[in-house]
């Protein structure tokens, strides 16, 4: 039986691969390496999913390159015991550089256009790179792609299975408004010379937010002490079913803001990656499925919400129009299975 090992170093690469996991374990012997960054490990430990660590996330640049040879050392020493024929990574350049000495092969699933390190040093030295249809750069014939964006692989009708105890958690009732504001740390290497709010627009956006519902705060590292009152404290696991009830959600993250729209839950998204070369999935989303709004302007973050609370259809409008998505784009996990299975064949 053929080896593969998935390597999953953030939170959204678990929540990528798990179902594709599942589709491959009856045909292929499968093994998972971790990397312990902000919610990582407690995924996996609630999910019950067997892994190994290998190495822990480290902030600042300096902090990650002192830790490289660390990791290195660790990733070769399962690779060298698992001998896998192939490693499945969102684009890890840990298995790019390892794949070099050894007979596996490496398969990357990016997303993104403008990750210079991606595009410039993972990706030469990969196999095989599969992305979403959307993405516009080509890496030549063992470039594939697959209809509709990653975060389907997790949030389509099939997999997604809501955990309704959150709601009794945080003693949240039926009807009662509350938003979800999801803060990132942009200490990650391709979010180098980028930013997101910053502490006098999080306490605008707070004292703008809470005459209107509750406010749920999902935050990288450490919050000031303003915000800390509305930090999550709930498993991993519910974060995505709270969100599907959310009445809006507003953040500066990628993931979480495609992951909102996806899941027909009104969504902005505030960084300075929004503009002329932002990333065709935020754009897609945006023109095409009008399941985002973007923004790169302070001031229009709070023009948005207040619009959108204005519209008394606007979570059923974006409710089908989450539907009409799914039904044009089918299911990522079977397309990527079928191309692993001809890969490994």
């Amino acid at each position: 039986m053929k080896k593969i090992l998935f390597e999953v170093s953030h939170p959204k690469h678990f929540h990528q691969f798990k179902n594709l996991i599942k589709i491959l374990k009856s045909d292929f012997d499968i093994k998972i390496i971790a990397r312990d960054k902000d919610v990582v490990i407690n995924l996996l430990q609630e999910s019950g999913i067997p892994f190994d660590e290998f190495g822990v996330h480290k902030k600042g640049m300096m902090g990650k390159i002192f830790a490289v040879p660390r990791l290195l050392y660790s990733y070769a020493k399962v690779v060298n015991t698992y001998k896998p024929d192939l490693v499945v990574s969102r684009s890890s350049p840990y298995a790019a550089i390892i794949s070099k000495f050894t007979s596996m092969r490496t398969l990357i699933l990016p997303d993104s256009e403008v990750v210079f390190f991606n595009n410039n040093f993972t990706v030469p030295l990969s196999d095989y790179i599969i992305t979403p249809d959307n993405y516009t750069l080509s890496h030549g014939k063992s470039h594939f792609k697959v209809n509709g964006f990653f975060e389907s692989s997790y949030l389509h009708k099939d997999y997604f299975k809501k955990d309704l105890t959150v709601f009794s958690d945080l003693n949240i009732s039926e009807d009662e408004k509350y938003f979800i504001i999801r803060l990132v740390g942009w200490f990650a290497n391709h979010d180098k010379g980028n930013s997101g709010f910053n502490d006098e627009e999080k306490s605008r956006l707070i004292n703008f937010l809470k005459s209107k519902g509750r406010i749920f705060i999902s935050g990288e590292g450490d919050l000031p002490d303003f915000l800390k009152p509305y930090r999550l404290t709930i498993k991993a696991s519910q974060l995505h079913t709270l969100l599907s009830k959310a009445t809006l959600y507003i953040g500066d993250s990628q993931t979480m803001a495609t992951e909102a729209a996806l899941l027909g839950t009104p969504a902005i998204r505030y960084n300075s990656f929004v503009g002329e070369n932002d990333m065709s999935n935020f754009i897609k989303l945006e023109k095409e499925y009008e399941l985002l709004i973007n923004v790169s302007d302070f001031e229009e973050v709070l023009t948005a919400v207040e619009r959108m609370l204005s519209n008394p259809c606007l979570r059923s409008t974006h409710q089908i129009r989450a539907k009409e998505y799914f039904e044009a784009n089918g299911d990522v996990n079977n397309q990527t299975a079928d191309i692993i299975y001809s890969l490994l064949k």
